[in-house]
Order: C-alpha cells, then sequence, then structure tokens
C-alpha cells in the first residue's frame, strides 16, 4: 500500500486503556441502590479507523451525548467528563458521589490496517493477588450482554465477555487501595473494533449505531438498578409545600418544617425544605405519613421514589412499615410492607421504594409510611422526606371502541398508557353522532364530541359511540375519485328538494349522473341536479371522463427519443432517451433544450400525465469519456478496490482491456457508495498518496497524447474545508503527461512507485506542497513549468475552501504556433476562469489522475485521515471554432448574426460581447441567431463560439470575432419627443398658405444613437402611397423647409444608420394643403367633384344632424358642410378642409374643422319664395329646377307667408308650407315653400314669418328649395 493508514493507528490496547483504566477512580461508600450516574467518554482523537473516517474520541462523545440525554430523562443524575482527561474526570467523579462509572470506548487492534477482529468487551478491576469486587464484574457483565444484544441488530452482535484489567495490562483499575471493597462498580466499555471494516461502517461512524451503543448502557444501567425502561417523573409531591389533599400527618405536633434544603439532586423541587420528625425530642411510635398524588393516568403503573436530606440530622437506622390503597403494590419495599430509604446512607436523592398499579379509572392512590423501628427520638436523629416522586411506566393497554347501528368508530385497539390517543366517530348517512359513553350505550356521558382525544387509561378502556337516525340517507360518489368532487350527500325527508353538484378536478370533464353505481342508469347530466328525495335510501354516481392531452418528447442533439403521443389525465407515461454514438444523456428538462427545470436524469422516466399538454426535452452531451463510478464492484479483500492492477480487488481486469483504471502499487481509491454527487457510488482514497490513472492516449486516441481542444471536467467532495498544518486534504485531479505510460496498454509493466516521468500536470483541488506562499483557505491549481506561482507551479485562487461538492474544469485551447497551449481553470463558476495561463511544456497529455489522502512533503500525513470523493468526470474535445462572416439581418431593435459552422461535434453555438457576457445561445448545426433588445442604431461586437455541454454548464471553442454591426435607425415617428421623433410647423397634417414654406425639424438632431437617424431619405410629392424611393433626396442636417404652389403635398422619409443602412419602415407625414387664404365659398363653385378643399374664417349659420352650414360675412356665398362627428357651434367661425361632393345643393365632406372662436352673426336675408335656390353656376354647381337670379343654396334667410300643408307622420321630421304668393310650387300641388322643423309642432294656418338656411330637395327629379329651421322660436306667427 501507497503509505498505508495502519501506520497512523497509536497501538493503545496495550497501553492508553491501561493507562485509562488506571485513573478511573470511583469509590464513594454507599448503596447498591443508587442514583447518580457518571459516563466517562474517550477523548482519543488520534485513535481512528484505517482509512481516517472513524475517529474514537468525537464519536465517544457523542454516544455519551445519547445516553446521557436519556438517563436524564429517566430521571436518574447524569454527569459526562466530556472533553475532560482521566485524572480530573474521576476527581470529579468521586467529589460527587456517583453511583457508578462507566468509561465508553471502541477497541483496536493495533496492527495498522483492516482486521476481521471483532466483539465488544467490558473491563473491569482486579488486583495483582486475584482479587476483585463481585459487584464490578456483575455489573460489567450486565452491560456487555445488554450492548451485544443491541448490536446483534446491526449484525455485530460477538459477545467477548468481561475482562479483569489486571493481569491483561498490569495496571489497577482503582487508583488508591485495592482493599476498599465497598467501591462502587467502575468499568470501562469497549464497544466493538474501530479496525473492523464492519464494526465501523455498520454500527460506529453511523448515528443510528451509535445510538444502539447509547441505547444498550441506558438499559444496562437501568437493568441494575431495577428500574423499567420507559418511565419519566410525572408527578412531585414536597410534604413542606403541599396541601393536605396530597400529603398528610398523625397530627403531632413534633412534626417541623426545616430551615433549608439540599435538592440539588432534582431541580423540579421547589418548596425550599423539608419535613421531619421530631422537632426536638419525642417518641416516634405510631408516627406516620401519607402521600395522596393527583395522577394524569388512571389505572396507570408508576415508579415511586423516595428523597430526602443527606445531613448528619437523620436517622441512620429508622425503619418504616408500607401500606397503599387505591392501587396495588407491584415489587419493591412498597410490596415488601417494609421499607430503609429513610435512612442517612440513602439521602441527597430520590431512591426507588416500589411500583404501584392503580386500581381501574383511579388516578389518587395513598401510599402510608408509619415508625417501626430505629433511633428517631431527637433532633439528632430525625425522620426526614423532602419529596416524594411519581413517575408513569407506561404500559399496553387496550382501547375498545363499540358503535350502535347508524355510524362507525375508528381509533381503538393496541395502546400505550399515557399516550394521547383519539376515537373517531362517523355517523352514516341519514344518522348523526350524539356522545362517547362508558359502561355502555347510552351509560355515562364522557364527550360528545365525535373527534374524543384523551390520555390512554391504564389496564383497557372501552367508549361506546352513540347514534340516532337522521332522515332517508343519500350518498354521492365521484367515479373515479381523481376525477372531482361532490356535494349534496346526508340525510333528507322524503319528498324533501335535494341539490347535488359535481365539480370535475382539472383534467376531468363531468359526464353524468348515475343510480346504482358508476356507470348505471342515467340520471341526469346537468353538474347540479335537483330533485325530491325518495323514500328509501338512494346512492348517485358523478361520472367523470379524464381529458386527453398531447405529450411531446423532444431530443436536442445528440440521441433520439421515444414516448410521444396523447395521453389521459393520470395516465402512466414513459418517456426514453437514447444517446447516439459519442454521446451521453444528461437529463429530462420541461422548459427548453438546456433548461434549468429538470425534472429526471434517469435516460428512461415514468411519470403521471398531468391535466394539460407537455413537453420534455431531452438534453445529451458529447463526450469522449464519462465516468460516474456507477458499474465498479464492491467488496473484496481490498476494501473496494477500483484498481484494475489490485490482486486482490473486486475490480481486476487484463492490460488492456475492461476496466481502466489502474495505479501504483495497489489498492489505491475505492468505490464510495456513501458518497456520491449523482448515482449511487463516487471514488476516494484507501491509503496515503494514492493515485488512480486512465491512459487517454491508448483508450481515446490510438496511442498518441492528445495535443489540444480537450477539456476535463469533474466533481469533488471536500470533506475538511480550510485545513490547517495539521489537520488537512491535499488531493487533487490533474490532466498530465507522464513520459513511461505505454501507448499500446493501460499501464507499465511493473507500475513504479511512485508514478514517475511526470513532465506535466494541469492540476486543480488542494495543492501538497506547503512551500512560502501556500494558502490553506484556498482552492489551488498547477501548471508544471511555470514560475508564476508560489512554488513548483503551483498557483493559489480566489475560491474558498468549503465543505460540499464543488465542480472543476480544465481547458486546454488548440495547439499554438508555439506547440503549447492555453490552459484556464474553472471552480464553481464555469463562465470565468479562476486563473488562464500557457501550458509551457509541448508533450501534449496522456493520463488523468485522481490523487487521495496525499501527505505533505516529508510523508506527513493529517490526522485523522481527509480525502476527496470524485465522481461525474467528463473528459472531451472541444469543437473547431467557427467561421467569421457578416450578419445576416438588423432591425431598431435586432442583429441577425451569420457564421460557419467548422465543427460536426458541438452542442450548440454562444456569442458573448467583449465583456465575456453571454448574449446569445444557438443550437447545433445552426450558422445564424437574431439578438433583439438592442438599441437603434448603435454598433455591436459579437465573438461566437462552438459549444458542449458538461454537467449542465458549457465548454466553448476559441472566440471568433463577427463584424461590428449597427442596428438599424429607429422607425421614424412625428412627435416632439421619443427615438427617431419629427416634427412640422403645420403639424402632421393639415393646410399651410401657399406662399409660407413648411418647416419639418429632426427633434433629436442626427448622428449615431438610439433616439436618432445618422441621416434620412426622403420624397415630398402629391401621393399619400409608397413613392419612388430611387428618386429619394437625403436631409443630413438641420431643418427640412418645402415650398410649393397651391395644392396637396406628402412628405415620406425612412431613416438611415451609421452604416448607411436604410430603415424599410416609410413615415408619411401629410396632406398638406398649401392654401391662398383669400380663398372664398363662391370660389368652391367651379371645381369639380372630388376635389380638396380647404375654406378659412367662415361663420357657422346653422347645424342640424349630420350637416352644418358656413356663410360668408357679407351674404354673398354659403356651403351646406357634412360632418359624422360632433358639430360646430353656430355663430363660430371655423376652417374646414374636405372634398366636394356632386347634386344639389352643393355640398363639402369634412375631413376636419377647426374652431377660431365666437363671430358676430350673420343677418338673415329676406327673400320671397320664388328666388330660393336661385339659378345655377355651371355644370358643376346646380340649383333648383326653374331657378332664377344668383345662386343662393345655403344662405340663411328670412321668408313671410301664409301657413298650410301641415305634416307630423315623421315626429322627428314634421313641417308645413309657407305661401307668400310668389308663385313658388312644388309641382305636386303644394304652393310655396316647404319649411321643415324637426321635432317642433308646425303650425297649421295664419300669417307667420320662418328664419333658416335654403336646402334643397328631389322630388321625382324636380329639385325645390327646402327652408330648414334652425330653432322653433324661429318660426314666428305675424
Amino acid at each position: 500500500m501507497s503509505g498505508t493508514r495502519g501506520g497512523l493507528l497509536v497501538n493503545r490496547r496495550l497501553l492508553i486503556i491501561c493507562a485509562a483504566a488506571a485513573l478511573v477512580a470511583v469509590f464513594v461508600s454507599g448503596p447498591a441502590v443508587a442514583m447518580k450516574i457518571y459516563l466517562n467518554p474517550s477523548i482519543q482523537t488520534s485513535n481512528h479507523s484505517p482509512d481516517g473516517v472513524y475517529e474514537e474520541g468525537s464519536n465517544m462523545q457523542d454516544v455519551a451525548t445519547r445516553c446521557a440525554s436519556r438517563l436524564a430523562a429517566r430521571g436518574f443524575a447524569v454527569k459526562n467528563s466530556a472533553w475532560k482527561d482521566l485524572g480530573t474526570a474521576c476527581s470529579e467523579s468521586n467529589a460527587w458521589g456517583s453511583a457508578c462509572f462507566i468509561a465508553l470506548h471502541s477497541d483496536a487492534t493495533g496492527n495498522g490496517g483492516w482486521v476481521s477482529t471483532h466483539g465488544t468487551k467490558v473491563f473491569y478491576h482486579q488486583s495483582s493477588a486475584g482479587w476483585h469486587n463481585d459487584t464490578c464484574v456483575s455489573f460489567a457483565d450486565q452491560l456487555c450482554h445488554k450492548l451485544v444484544s443491541k448490536f446483534s441488530a446491526f449484525g455485530r452482535g460477538y459477545d467477548m465477555g468481561t475482562w479483569a484489567d489486571y493481569p491483561w495490562c498490569g495496571w489497577n483499575m482503582y487508583v488508591i487501595a485495592p482493599w476498599n471493597t465497598s467501591a462502587v462498580p467502575a468499568v470501562l466499555v469497549e464497544g466493538l473494533y474501530h479496525d473492523n471494516w464492519s464494526d465501523v461502517y455498520n454500527v460506529l461512524y453511523v448515528a443510528a449505531g451509535r445510538q444502539a451503543y447509547a441505547d444498550g448502557v441506558y438499559e444496562g444501567v437501568c437493568d441494575w438498578y431495577g428500574w423499567n425502561y420507559s418511565g419519566s417523573p410525572e408527578y412531585y409531591v414536597e410534604p413542606r409545600g403541599q396541601n393536605a389533599s396530597c400529603y398528610s400527618e398523625d397530627g403531632d405536633s413534633n412534626w417541623g418544617n426545616s430551615a433549608g434544603w439540599t435538592g440539588d439532586y432534582d431541580s423540579h423541587m421547589t418548596s425550599g425544605g423539608s419535613r421531619y420528625f421530631p422537632a426536638s425530642t419525642a417518641s416516634p411510635s405510631g408516627k406516620w405519613m401519607q402521600v395522596r398524588p393527583n395522577l394524569r393516568v388512571p389505572g396507570g403503573t408508576y415508579q415511586v421514589d423516595v428523597g430526602h436530606y443527606s445531613n448528619a440530622n437523620v436517622s441512620t437506622d429508622i425503619v418504616t412499615s408500607t401500606s397503599v390503597s387505591n392501587c396495588t403494590a407491584l415489587n419493591g419495599d412498597l410490596k415488601n410492607g417494609s421499607t430503609k430509604v429513610f435512612q442517612f446512607q440513602y439521602g441527597g436523592q430520590f431512591v426507588k421504594v416500589g411500583d404501584i398499579q392503580l386500581a381501574a379509572g383511579q388516578t389518587q392512590p395513598t401510599i402510608k409510611f408509619t415508625y417501626s423501628s430505629g433511633n428517631v427520638n431527637d433532633s439528632t436523629h430525625r425522620w426526614n422526606i423532602e419529596g416524594f416522586r411519581f413517575s408513569l411506566i407506561p404500559t399496553a393497554s387496550t382501547l375498545t371502541l363499540n358503535a350502535s347501528a347508524g355510524g362507525t368508530v375508528s381509533g381503538g385497539g393496541s395502546k400505550t398508557s399515557g399516550n394521547n390517543v383519539t376515537a373517531v366517530a362517523t355517523a352514516n348517512l341519514g344518522y348523526r353522532f350524539v356522545s362517547w359513553t362508558t359502561g355502555g350505550f347510552n351509560g355515562t356521558v364522557v364527550s360528545t364530541s365525535a373527534s374524543y382525544s384523551f390520555v390512554m387509561p391504564g389496564q383497557g378502556y372501552t367508549l361506546y359511540a352513540n347514534f340516532v337516525a337522521d332522515g332517508v340517507p343519500l350518498t354521492v360518489t365521484s367515479c373515479p375519485a381523481a376525477g372531482g368532487t361532490t356535494t349534496g350527500a346526508g340525510g333528507y325527508n322524503p319528498g324533501q328538494s335535494v341539490t347535488v353538484t359535481a365539480t370535475a378536478n382539472p383534467g376531468y370533464t363531468f359526464t353524468n349522473w348515475t343510480l346504482g353505481s358508476c356507470g348505471g342508469a342515467f340520471v341526469s347530466v346537468n353538474p347540479s341536479y335537483t330533485f325530491s328525495m325518495p323514500s328509501s335510501a338512494t346512492a348517485l354516481y358523478a361520472n367523470f371522463a379524464a381529458n386527453s392531452y398531447t405529450m411531446s418528447a423532444v431530443t436536442c442533439s445528440g440521441g433520439t427519443v421515444t414516448g410521444s403521443g396523447t395521453y389521459s389525465t393520470g395516465q402512466s407515461v414513459t418517456v426514453t432517451a437514447t444517446p447516439s454514438s459519442g454521446c451521453r444523456f444528461v437529463n429530462w428538462t420541461s422548459d427548453a433544450c438546456g433548461g434549468t427545470a429538470v425534472v429526471s436524469t434517469d435516460s428512461s422516466y415514468t411519470f403521471n400525465m398531468p391535466a394539460n399538454d407537455y413537453t420534455l426535452y431531452a438534453n445529451f452531451t458529447r463526450c469522449l469519456l464519462f465516468e460516474g463510478f456507477e458499474t465498479y464492484n464492491t467488496g473484496g479483500t481490498n476494501a473496494d478496490s477500483i484498481d484494475k492492477n489490485d490482486t486482490s480487488g473486486p475490480n481486476q481486469a487484463p492490460n488492456g482491456s475492461g476496466n481502466p483504471w489502474w495505479g501504483p502499487n495497489p489498492p489505491n481509491g475505492r468505490i464510495d457508495t456513501g458518497v456520491k454527487h449523482t448515482g449511487s457510488k463516487s471514488l476516494y482514497g484507501t491509503a496515503g498518496n494514492c493515485k488512480d490513472c486512465y491512459n487517454l492516449a491508448y483508450r481515446l486516441n490510438n496511442g498518441s497524447a492528445f495535443t489540444g481542444g480537450i477539456y476535463l471536467d469533474w466533481w469533488f467532495n471536500d470533506p475538511l474545508g480550510t485545513s490547517t498544518s495539521t489537520n488537512f486534504d491535499n488531493d487533487f485531479a490533474a490532466l498530465s503527461y507522464y513520459s513511461g505510460v505505454p501507448s499500446n496498454a493501460d499501464y507499465m509493466v511493473p507500475v513504479p512507485n511512485p508514478l514517475t516521468g511526470n513532465v506535466q500536470q494541469l492540476a486543480i483541488g488542494m495543492s501538497n506542497d506547503w512551500s512560502t506562499g501556500y494558502n490553506a483557505a484556498k482552492y489551488q491549481v498547477r501548471v508544471v513549468g511555470d514560475s508564476g506561482g508560489y512554488a513548483n507551479g503551483w498557483f493559489n485562487t480566489s475560491v474558498n475552501r468549503t465543505t460540499g461538492w464543488h465542480h472543476a474544469r480544465i481547458v486546454v485551447g488548440p495547439r499554438k504556433a508555439s506547440n503549447t497551449n492555453d490552459v484556464s481553470f474553472y471552480i464553481d463558476n464555469m463562465v470565468t476562469p479562476v486563473l488562464t495561463r500557457d501550458s509551457i511544456t509541448t508533450n501534449g497529455y496522456n493520463i488523468i489522475e485522481l490523487n487521495t489522502i496525499m501527505p505533505k512533503s516529508g510523508n506527513v500525513y493529517s490526522s485523522p485521515l481527509h480525502w476527496n470523493n470524485y465522481d461525474d468526470i467528463s473528459f472531451g474535445k472541444i469543437p473547431n471554432a467557427p467561421g467569421s462572416t457578416t450578419a445576416v439581418s438588423t432591425t431598431p431593435g435586432s442583429i441577425t448574426w451569420n457564421w460557419v459552422d467548422n465543427s460536426t461535434d458541438e452542442d450548440g453555438f454562444s456569442l458573448y460581447d467583449l465583456a465575456g457576457s453571454l448574449k446569445l445561445s444557438a443550437a447545433e448545426g445552426a450558422t445564424s441567431a437574431t439578438e433583439t433588445g438592442l438599441a437603434a442604431n448603435t454598433a455591436y461586437v459579437r465573438a461566437v463560439t462552438a459549444v458542449v455541454t458538461i454537467s449542465g454548464a458549457k465548454v466553448d471553442s476559441s472566440k471568433v470575432l463577427l463584424p461590428t454591426t449597427y442596428t438599424l435607425a429607429a422607425d421614424p415617428v412625428y412627435g416632439a419627443s421619443g427615438n427617431g421623433a419629427v416634427t412640422c410647423s403645420a403639424g402632421a397634417a393639415g393646410p399651410w398658405p401657399y406662399d409660407a414654406c413648411l418647416q419639418f425639424t429632426a427633434v433629436n438632431g442626427f448622428g449615431a444613437s438610439p433616439a436618432s437617424a445618422s441621416r434620412y431619405l426622403y420624397v415630398w410629392d402629391t401621393s399619400p402611397g409608397e413613392p419612388n424611393w430611387n428618386a429619394a433626396q437625403q436631409w443630413t442636417s438641420g431643418p427640412l423647409v418645402k415650398c410649393g404652389a397651391p395644392g396637396v403635398y406628402y412628405l415620406h422619409l425612412r431613416a438611415c444608420n451609421a452604416d448607411g443602412a436604410v430603415n424599410p419602415a416609410t413615415l408619411t407625414l401629410g396632406p398638406y394643403m398649401l392654401v391662398d387664404p383669400r380663398f372664398r365659398i363662391s370660389d368652391v363653385w367651379p371645381k369639380s367633384s372630388g376635389e380638396s378643399v380647404y375654406l378659412w374664417d367662415k361663420t357657422v349659420t346653422a347645424a342640424a344632424g349630420d350637416a352644418f352650414w358656413i356663410e360668408e360675412a357679407d351674404r354673398s356665398a354659403a356651403l351646406k358642410v357634412l360632418y359624422s362627428g360632433a358639430l360646430p357651434s353656430v355663430n363660430h367661425k371655423v376652417d374646414v378642409s374636405g372634398t366636394l361632393g356632386s347634386g344639389t345643393p352643393r355640398v363639402l365632406s369634412a375631413a376636419s374643422w377647426t374652431d377660431k372662436g365666437a363671430t358676430t352673426p350673420i343677418r338673415a336675408l329676406g327673400l320671397v319664395c320664388r328666388a330660393l335656390g336661385g339659378a345655377a353656376f355651371n355644370a358643376n354647381t346646380p340649383s333648383v329646377t326653374g331657378g332664377a337670379g344668383i345662386y343662393n343654396l345655403g344662405l340663411l334667410v328670412r321668408v313671410a307667408g301664409v301657413a298650410g300643408g301641415a305634416n307630423t307622420s315623421d315626429p322627428n321630421m314634421k313641417y308645413f308650407f309657407l305661401d307668400d304668393g310668389s308663385g313658388l310650387t312644388d309641382g305636386l300641388g303644394h304652393s310655396g315653400v316647404k319649411v321643415v322643423c324637426g321635432t317642433s309642432a308646425p303650425p297649421a294656418s295664419g300669417m307667420v314669418r320662418v328664419t333658416g338656411v335654403i336646402d334643397a330637395e328631389n322630388l321625382g327629379g324636380r329639385i325645390v328649395p327646402v327652408i330648414v329651421v334652425r330653432d322653433p322660436l324661429e318660426v314666428n306667427p305675424l
């Protein structure tokens, strides 16, 4: 072995134990019935198992703590010496007056390695003359047998018996006079062997095993003193502080109270003194005391203890008789009827007088003590009592539950007295629970709660649940139970209206109600079903159908998957991932390929279909080697050795085939089934200076060393964290080159010990070189030949050593012109290396080495030993770097980067910024990826790498810079602020005087920034459609000024970035109507229909329905305007833009109008009916049929005449005719002009005067004038 751990063991069984035993001095004189227990656990930290895992001192301290806890809880007084040396412990035990002394140890043969010797022995004292105290021998024998019985449960129950300390080691157990035959029992326990592998790993090193050790000592002590194992103090009676309900005496006045007390042996006593007899001088004849505690458990079993002073005033020979009532004395003095516990020798502690069992149902026993004999007649020979203690002894007790008709009960059966128990009564449908009774149904009521909790009595307990009928029962059941929930079950009167409801759970749909069974006789398809309750019990069933959902199993390159399909909610689904050649399955994720929502690491994964469509992604990784140590054997003579060249190990294989791991002078590493990163196994050390190797060149590269473009990735478990000069861990893993490693086999024959020819070693872990500069609180890395570290190629990193699993990686770049490589080291953070160096050497790399239990210089080992565990090791090639090419496309917020895929074995690609932050990932085989969330008109630079994914983290190829690329400039928008903002002196559209130029402004100026364009392309034309951009001009600075003759114009803009690339988004501003402000309404008449018109400062004379009328201030012309929105106010000036229509009257279809504020009202023009409308202006502007004079449609006018022909058939369009005698007719027999007054009542007759605007209507091809009244008040009788 490469430096056996056995050499670190102290051969203490012929020296240390004997010396320890020689110091155990416990010999307070006292009775065999005593209560003070002294525990003395080993403090020997130098004693440990051959592999250093188990260390005696700390583990025996744990046993002592566990044992002390149980002893104290049972009512013993306990002292634990903890880490005190033996001399101090013995002195403390003597001074305390302990009843027994128990030293706790584990044994060893001292031969330095694992042995087959095993078992348990207990030492007692024997003098050189052969004398021993039989009490000690009996105590040792009782403890030994009890411990062996406990260890038997772990298969380690070999009884080596009791041993005398002399002549076995030549030392006496007692350090004072060995003839002190009254010394209390003192023993030294040797519980199992810590150099026996099974004793250590089945018992001593596991918590359950150490608890068994503690329980064995505890039960042995209880057996020795006649105590049961499970009692616990429940009730104290202190005569000085209790009332007559708990304690009483014979009434003699010579009973008195003490001035102080010494009850420090039990902190529960608080009265501060005692009762005693006599106060001065008196005869004790016939004197008695009795105690009547109120205990918790009816019929329970209790241990009774008595405690009193230990001072010199207590009688040394008092004897009392005992008697009990309301209980039965089971053993001890109480059963014998006489006790000596009040004598001086039993003072200063609680002493057991016996166990009692209360009468069934009773909780208050009476125990009486009456003077029998002894010197109790003055103040120096007293009968003293400080307190009585009652400890429940849990016993088996049966709870019997009975139910009347109409219900069921649960909770009965075998119980333990003193425990809290609950009886539950459940009424059947149509019944209700009434009460729990004792003594029979309808007996004595103890509870009216269906769920009744109480303390379990001793000797059994019987309860009766009483139910009464409560209507006809209705049961409601879900089919299946997982499908949904129901309501409505209960008891109902016949004919009562009942509603049952069914609510489907997610993933299910309600189908129907059936009678009598699932899928039985059809009742209803309504989830909420109402019916009249029949006169007999009824069972309804709500049937639910499982919904079907789509399960999609997706492969994320590197393998194939099965399991996709359609499944019902809750149906069992199995998905299977099969890796391609050269790939390894990693995990299933539910969020994305390479996602973080890992649901399983098993390639075949079974689950229940959720209530929704579900997608799982199978993630694979590419590597030449993956080692999780799951396939290796355990057991064997050399303790789970992994080495193939170990002639006694369980993993032997021929050189060149099978198991690839080997090492110098095996066994080296071994398989650990207790500590692992994933799976069930890992690798750790067997002995000092262990090295396990994997020949990369032979196994993976046709006998040649790898020259670069590779990685080694692994996980290691740090058991210690920060090291000290005596307590350290120096283990590390490395990617190395050794000159003697063969190219045609795994290892050279013979394998040198130590392995020689170390040309290069790229290492991560804990350095074994503690030269000046070494930092034991940090992890180290190594590059052989590099003088930049603190010594011999070792560098301290910035990563703190902490216990637990850590992720490590070494990345070796491609071979450079110098034939060396750039090497990066990673610990935990797989993005930022802790160190990057040149490899210095040029030989390449031919082995992986795992080093465990490494000594410091001078072959110095830690005590106890520490070692790393290794797991999940991956080795592989880094993919070829991609090629650089220009970006495919850009937008203001994105760039689609483009590259050339130069590799066939990548898992994907990564894009980084110049600071090294990951910005984007792409799938295997991709040659482009779009990065979003970018700023407009901004330069971006990205580096692309090909990646493989190992243990959930990426390994990158060399980075390749892609060409600098600008995003497009922001889309141009109209507005006073914001990216790409542009404004105009006339707004986004509208009229503008033709003789004043329009001015456009780029709000953010020009330049390469997210808010601005570097320049604009623009087209100024008369069409709103997309222009001919080949004719575009450039706007590069300042305002853009555009002028033109009267007409309609548009400005079209596109933004350009700093590269000159054009954003294809077009901003079109307009229409801009360049107009003559002197343009009048009469100027409209010559224009054709469809032409755009803009009229300034016209007065609104009327507004009704979806139209308003405007008029010149000089009353020369007017125009009807159609508009579908809100209408302007009458007597306000407006600007109006729109399109001319055809027909009579001529109208303007307005696109918009602008209120210019109130103005002087237009006065109505007085006309005769015959003049209304006037003659046509031209073909574009016709007038009424037969009209004469100036065209006047639309004017505000006033006419007078006789009213007639009133019509109210349309309540919203009432009218009448007004005839002034001027000869106007409508051609249909009506004289005069039609006057429309809307909803107002028209006059039926008489002379009237009307004010309104002139409109026209078509009567069978004849155009006639109409007057539209603005207001009912403008129809005035004359």
